[in-house]
């Protein structure tokens, strides 16, 4: 009985990860918390209006993650090496920028989109705080995900856990959004697997970050789309999904749930693996 013991021993550190990085959730959304306590309805918590706050409230995530870790002596588990650190995130920023830009033209050239311009000198502050807030906010689920969790497997050795793992927690972090089904699941493992290659061959939450900080931008405040079936943040462009098919548009969830999402993050992360694999294969024939 041996592998059952193994089996359950296996499950069991895949449980203990899982329910603390939950944990680390419930840190980072204690502004969330407090306002349903003294009763503000989730309705009014959703709004435009406050999503800057609670953005930003994740930072309080990030800083006892990386206080707690770092005086444990687990760096490791918050991997933010200074060596190319500038470097990384301006490379992160257009990555994602770009890759995100790249979908949304194919979906508005396929007649996906109606665009129109909402900006007003006005919202210039308004602009800026969402991009500190999602600046933030992708922080911390990176750090979460490729840092903690990832970090973990990665310190045990088991890498493909540690690429599947993460990407599965990230995928069930958005299960509670708008518009969330099998496909917007597909479409949120692959950008997580796609952030995972990412941290992997950097080594450090620098490139994932700014990627995924970049991508949320580009969505939500520059071109106006749903960011994972979240309120609309829109601050230059509104694009409006038309009647057509969701495999195009993502429909209410945005674009992680489209086809065209699919094939440009799928592609992407076959590329990457593989490069990894071409890699393993020339570090074993140097060996």
């Amino acid at each position: 009985m041996k592998w059952l013991k193994q089996i359950g021993h296996w499950g069991g550190e895949h449980l203990l990860v899982f329910m603390i990085a939950f944990g680390w959730t419930l840190v980072s959304e204690i502004g969330e918390i407090i306002a349903s306590a003294v009763g503000v309805s989730e309705a009014q918590i959703d709004t435009r209006r406050f999503a800057p706050l609670w953005l930003y409230s994740e930072a309080i995530g990030i800083i006892v993650m990386v206080w707690y870790y770092r005086f444990r002596n687990r760096a490791y588990l918050v991997p933010f090496k200074r060596q190319r650190a500038g470097a990384d995130y301006c490379w992160g920023a257009l990555i994602g920028l770009g890759s995100f830009t790249v979908i949304w033209l194919l979906i508005w050239m396929a007649g996906g989109y109606h665009v129109i311009s909402v900006f007003r000198l006005a919202r210039l502050p308004e602009l800026v705080l969402l991009i500190g807030g999602f600046v933030v906010q992708s922080m911390f689920e990176e750090l979460l995900c490729r840092g903690y969790v990832m970090g973990y497997w990665l310190q045990q050795n088991k890498v493909v856990t540690a690429f599947v793992a993460n990407s599965l927690l990230f995928m069930f972090l958005h299960t509670a959004n708008p518009g969330f089904d099998w496909r917007a699941g597909l479409g949120i493992f692959l950008f997580g697997l796609f952030m995972s290659f990412l941290r992997y061959r950097s080594g450090s939450l620098w490139l994932s970050g700014a990627v995924h900080a970049a991508w949320n931008i580009a969505e939500g405040v520059v071109f106006g789309t749903a960011v994972s079936g979240t309120a609309d943040v829109s601050v230059l462009w509104h694009s409006t999904p038309l009647a057509v098919s969701q495999w195009l548009t993502g429909g209410t969830f945005g674009v992680e749930r489209s086809l065209p999402t699919l094939i440009v993050l799928g592609g992407l992360c076959g590329y990457l693996g593989w490069r990894q694999w071409r890699d393993c294969l020339g570090n074993k024939a140097g060996a």
